[in-house]
């Protein structure tokens, strides 16, 4: 058996963490649109960004906020912003980050109406289907899409075209048809690897039920983002707006949603309620996978840049190897036992199933074996216990052992970026985008093995030529 070491290092691994913030606008004459540096964001994935007099290490996670105002009145979303929404895209994949959308048409904020801050219900819905194909495009970097498109900032408050009257708070049937009805078109439109971000988990209600529904179909696939993270009690109306259940209730709601994307940003800080103490038993309750490092300062401030670092640490998985137990000798072919004790340091499970794998390397042969887990079971705090057979490789040799864990999506498989890293010293091949199990295996011949021509000598017994097989 081999036991590992934790390591207390901050890791940026993928679709987590505090995410690099950006935003792009589409103006009725073309004007404001900047694009995407793919050299800035991987800068940004792979070193130090100072802001605000905190340090932030890694932003695996860019989050791109497309502010459609020349939409907002038109029908036809262009060929020409369709490809620089792409080129976005393209840049995001090539950074080795992924990316988290939202779409709105206005961020001039009007406490009081009739607003105009966005398009009608059934241009949203029109508009949606016309991004569609372009974000499906990229479905293997595009982690999440915020809702967007209703109201000011695309928070789904402030609109005139999904509220009747002036009160943003009261919605008539209807209003709530049309809501749900933006939600089901990126549910039916959008690939299924998308996740959709819902701002109010009323809003969840409304599309799903007031009943937290087991994971699977469209319900794994709807998760939150809370832009007013700490603000107050309700978080600035999250927990209550648009919901027929109590601020508590709908804590519990949304604590007990699983294996979806959760996270936000800060929009307010009060003491106790945004320190240190009081969010880091929200972030994890909510089981937080990101959070804006950009927003809201004077709440990052507070936490201290110790703390910051324990945030990084833990927003999202954080999995830890134990142990792992791999017999040292086997025959090639045959079947293997093996055991691997891990652990999850982290504040949520991964949402995505990615495939793990246990990787036999001799340095110029690979053989892999494809574990039978879903690791979105690896839930903060227990202990697990892989306990599998798999099959030896079928080449004798002698094989380090790697285990391997993988974006779903086969392009991404082999770009280091987006493999899982453990909290583990002297494991990381960030090469390959593996982790070592720091074992060796010999791979002996089956008797049913041919020798290679390299293997055999001839030799003489008592002036007899004989034939002696050499095993490697």
């Amino acid at each position: 058996m081999v036991t590992f070491s934790a390591s207390s290092a901050i890791i940026p691994n993928p679709e987590q963490g505090f995410f690099q913030y950006t935003e792009t606008h589409y103006r009725s004459d073309n004007s404001g649109y900047t694009p995407l540096d793919a050299s800035e964001l991987q800068t940004a994935r792979t070193g130090t960004t100072p802001i605000n007099s905190l340090n932030f290490v890694g932003a695996t996670v860019v989050f791109r906020y497309f502010f459609l105002e020349k939409y907002k009145n038109a029908d036809t979303i262009e060929p020409a912003y369709l490809a620089l929404l792409a080129t976005d895209l393209a840049a995001v994949r090539t950074a080795g980050c992924k990316v988290i959308i939202r779409f709105a048409y206005d961020d001039q904020h009007q406490e009081t109406g009739p607003w105009t801050s966005d398009a009608t219900p059934e241009r949203v819905v029109s508009h949606i289907q016309q991004l569609a194909p372009t974000l499906n495009a990229y479905a293997d970097i595009v982690e999440a899409i915020q809702a967007g498109f209703v109201g000011t900032w695309g928070e789904w408050f402030y609109t005139s075209n999904f509220t009747t009257g002036l009160n943003p708070n009261t919605l008539t049937a209807n209003n709530i048809a049309n809501r749900n009805a933006v939600i089901n078109a990126l549910v039916t439109n959008l690939d299924p690897r998308i996740f959709v971000l819902i701002r109010y988990p009323g809003s969840r209600q409304a599309y799903l039920g007031t009943t937290n529904p087991n994971p699977g179909g469209d319900a794994i696939r709807l998760g939150y983002h809370n832009d007013a993270f700490l603000a107050d009690n309700g978080n600035w109306g999250t927990y209550e707006t648009f919901s027929n259940l109590t601020i508590t209730q709908n804590r519990t709601y949304v604590a007990s949603t699983l294996n979806v994307p959760i996270g936000g940003e800060g929009a307010n800080y009060t003491s106790p309620m945004g320190d240190w103490a009081n969010a880091s038993t929200e972030l994890a309750t909510y089981h937080f996978n990101f959070l804006n490092r950009n927003y809201f300062p004077q709440m990052l401030a507070a936490w201290g840049q110790s703390n910051i670092d324990t945030a990084s640490k833990q927003l999202g998985y954080r999995f830890r190897l134990i142990s792992a137990t791999i017999p040292g000798t086997v025959v090639a072919g045959d079947s293997m036992d093996i055991q691997i004790v891990l652990i999850n340091d982290g504040w949520a499970s991964s949402f995505r199933n990615r495939p793990v794998k246990i990787v036999f390397d001799n340095g110029t042969a690979v053989s892999k074996s494809t574990l039978p887990i879903d690791m979105r079971t690896w839930v903060p705090g227990v202990q697990q216990t892989i306990d599998t057979t798999i099959t030896a490789p079928a080449t004798a040799s002698s094989y380090s052992v790697y285990l391997e864990v993988v974006d779903p999506t086969i392009s991404l498989q082999s770009t280091p970026a987006y493999s899982v890293q453990f909290a583990n010293t002297g494991v990381w091949d960030a090469v390959h985008g593996r982790n070592s199990l720091n074992t060796t295996v010999t791979v002996n011949p089956s008797a049913n093995t041919p020798y290679a021509i390299s293997n055999i000598v001839k030799v003489s017994i008592g002036g007899v030529p004989t034939v002696v097989k050499i095993q490697e």
